[in-house]
């Protein structure tokens, strides 16, 4: 499934690998941009009787260091996630990886959840 995704992603997004410098800078290009829209796209239409995993996003120990977090990462999703066997083998920051057009082999993240709603006080 995943490799299908993978491909409708491609074909939609244009997907290229050649994200050069901009995406070494933590300044993501517009390939990058079209594969996050694209990936986002394709599962808010995915049928609901489409399998989907619970995925995670937890960083790896080098993340937790510095101070990263997986959904403010984009050097991740250009150079680790799907493209570095360490990661894949370990899934650091599934879900951002995932909702960036760079997700795990077979991998098809369930949407997350809105968040709740904050109680408002009484006036």
């Amino acid at each position: 499934m995943l490799a299908v995704l993978h491909l409708c992603v491609s074909a939609v997004a244009g997907y290229s690998h050649a994200y050069g410098a901009a995406a070494m800078s933590g300044t993501p290009t517009t390939e990058y941009n079209d594969d996050r829209a694209a990936t986002r796209q394709l599962a808010e239409n995915a049928s609901p009787s489409a399998a989907c995993t619970e995925c995670s996003d937890e960083p790896n120990a080098y993340m937790v260091g510095k101070d990263l977090v997986c959904d403010e990462y984009p050097y991740a999703y250009t150079k680790l996630c799907k493209h570095n066997a360490n990661w894949a083998k370990q899934k650091f920051c599934q879900r951002s990886c995932f909702e960036n057009g760079a997700g795990y082999n077979g991998d098809v993240c369930c949407a997350a959840a809105p968040p709740a709603p904050t109680p408002r006080a009484r006036q």
